[in-house]
Parts: C-alpha cells; structure tokens; sequence
C-alpha cells in the first residue's frame, strides 16, 4: 500500500492507494530504464529522481526558487514550497493520468518504491523497492549532482542545494557547455530570447569519437537528438557561411559517431576524413506550449507547433532566432567572430 500525506486533511485528507499493479509488472513500458544497481547512469533509479524533480518544475512557481535535495544509499527526498500542491499530486484512482504530466511521473514513483511520502508543499520522498530493482542498488552522489546540474542550467533562476552545496547556472546554456567541455577554444557565443537559449563553442579533439555535439532541451532536460537540434545545426552553419563566405558542408556538422575499425576492437576508431574543422559543440533551450515526446526514441521532441496557436513550428522559430542573432552577436564581438573564423577556416589533421 502507498500513503500519501498531507497537511492540508481539509483539501486533501488522508489517502491511501492500492499499488499500480501494471507498472510494477512491466516497468519498461513506463521509460524507467534497466532495473539495475544504480552503477550506472541511466539505471531506473535516476529515471525515478528525475520524475520526483520534474514533477516538481513542472508546478512551478517555486517560493524562494530553492530546490533541496538530500539521499542516503537507498532513498531520495526533495523538498521546496510550491505556490500550492496540485491535486495531479493525489491520484484518485487507478487510472494513470496523462503521460508525462506530474500526476503520471508521481504514480510511477508510488507504484515502484516501498517507502513514498509526499507532504504539502512540497516534500517527495521516496526509496526504490527491492522487489523491483537490483537488491544491492545504492544512489551515487556522482550521478545524482550530474543531473542536477543538467536541471540547474535549464532553470537558470532555481537554485539547487544537494547536500547543503548550491548548484546554480544563472546563464542557461553558456553554463552548460563551460560545465560539460574541457579546453574550450572561444569565448561561450551566448545569444538568448523570450524562450530560447542558445550557446555554441569550439573543442579540440572532442573525446576522440564525435566530430561535433549538440545538445537541445525543451522545458525539462531531456538531452536528446530530435528536430529542433536539426534546425539549429543548420541554421548555424548557414549564417556561419553566410557571414564569413565561406562553403562549410552542414553534413560535415553533424556530429556522426566515428564507426570502430573492427568488432574485435571496439574501442579503436578511425576518422570518417583525415582533416576536418575543429569540434563545433552547442546547446539549445527552448520552450513549448505542450510538449509532445517520442518515448520510442528515447523521450525526443516530437512536437511540431511552438504555441497552443500553432503560429510558428519549432524549426523555423529555432532558425529564424539564429538567422536573425547569431550575425548580431558577431558584429558586436568582433575579437570573438575572428578566432571562430580562424577555426573554421582551418584544416588540421
């Protein structure tokens, strides 16, 4: 049985709920990822963390803009003051609500812990069941600041304090690329708007396996390919051609996984050309009215419109944005706009 507490017994009182038998049987199916020790990044234990978190963001206004997160081995708990605890919070029946919305993340997290407490407004707290994970599971601190951070940069005005240490990105996306690449080449191209935040730079071998990398989010950290990363890999190079008249091949952008020479050696890999341009790397943020996911493809953006209004698909509200700012940028960082030119225009081996 779960419990589901409140201090609000008038609105909510006490509740209690039979577990959601179909979840506890076919985990899978609910994108919660292998039911493993917590060994590794995307074991299910972390998909549950990112529910509780998200299920949190999603109801925001947050009181104070502070986040805490705490866990032990075995449990996690997050705690923060929402304007008010949304009733999506208190399933009423077994019915699963919408998918992705906080009452379908919140069912999910019940349905796969033993211990689950949720308290006004808002304490989550929640342990993994043995039954269903990897007996031996514990949480990694590693794992558990890693996706903090990713939340931190797509929240840029929250404020996370994990174990009593503050992670904060107050610039979105140029904090996310200076956090997640060594060696940068340039000063972090910074351009942002009214739903959209975009960075972009330059790394010298970028772990020996891509060529480039890109990474897109939308509303919630997601961090994976889909259409709107498209979108920004070739309205950047375009503009980038455009600006310096220059011929850059958008293919050669594209951040292709360098294939390994044999299956015997996985880990040897050859490049797909001798020379190449340096390693473009980038990040984009943008927001959706009702974002819609592909969870065949790992939870990618598969939304076609931006607004409820279906007045601008996401494509072209992403390339316009570069179109008309990425230029602007460079004019008014003419130091920046000649190293990236220099990197572009040269061939190395």
């Amino acid at each position: 049985m779960i419990y589901y507490y409140t201090h609000s017994p008038h609105e909510h009182g006490l509740e209690t709920k039979a577990l959601v038998e179909h979840i506890r049987k076919r985990p899978g199916m609910y994108i919660i990822g292998k039911c493993g020790d917590g060994s590794l990044e995307y074991d299910g234990i972390y998909t549950l963390f990112m529910y509780a978190l998200e299920a949190v963001l999603e109801n925001m206004p947050i009181i104070e803009n502070t986040i805490y997160i705490n866990n032990t081995d075995k449990s996690i708990s997050i705690d923060c003051k929402l304007a008010e605890c949304p009733d999506s919070f208190f399933p009423k029946d077994e019915k699963l609500p919408p998918i992705y919305s906080s009452g379908y993340m919140i069912s999910v997290i019940a349905a796969l812990s033993s211990e689950y407490v949720l308290e006004d407004t808002v304490s989550i707290t929640f342990t993994p069941d043995e039954l269903i994970f990897d007996k031996d599971f514990y949480f990694r601190d590693k794992f558990i600041n890693e996706y903090i951070k990713r939340y931190s940069t797509v929240n840029p005005e929250i404020k996370f304090i994990y174990k009593g240490t503050e992670i904060f990105s107050p610039h979105g996306m140029k904090d996310f690329i200076e956090w997640k690449f060594d060696n940068l080449l340039l000063p972090t191209i910074h351009i942002s708007g009214e739903g959209i935040d975009i960075a972009i730079n330059a790394v010298k071998n970028l772990n020996g396996k891509m060529r480039n990398q890109y990474t897109s989010f939308n509303n919630v950290w997601n961090g994976r390919y889909s259409s709107e990363t498209e979108s920004f890999i070739t309205s950047t190079v375009s503009v980038l051609n455009s600006y310096y008249g220059l011929s850059l091949n958008i293919e050669d952008y594209y951040g292709l996984i360098l294939q390994p020479i044999d299956d015997h050696h996985p880990e040897e890999h050859y490049m797909h050309e001798e020379k190449f341009p340096e390693n473009l790397v980038g990040a984009l943020w943008i927001k959706v009215d009702e974002p819609f996911y592909n969870f065949s493809q790992e939870r990618t953006l598969s939304s076609k419109w931006l607004d409820k209004a279906e007045s601008i698909t996401v494509e072209d509200f992403v390339s316009k944005f570069i179109e008309t700012e990425l230029p602007k940028y460079l004019d008014d960082n003419p130091a920046c706009a000649k190293k990236l030119r220099e990197l572009l225009t040269t061939i190395r081996c």
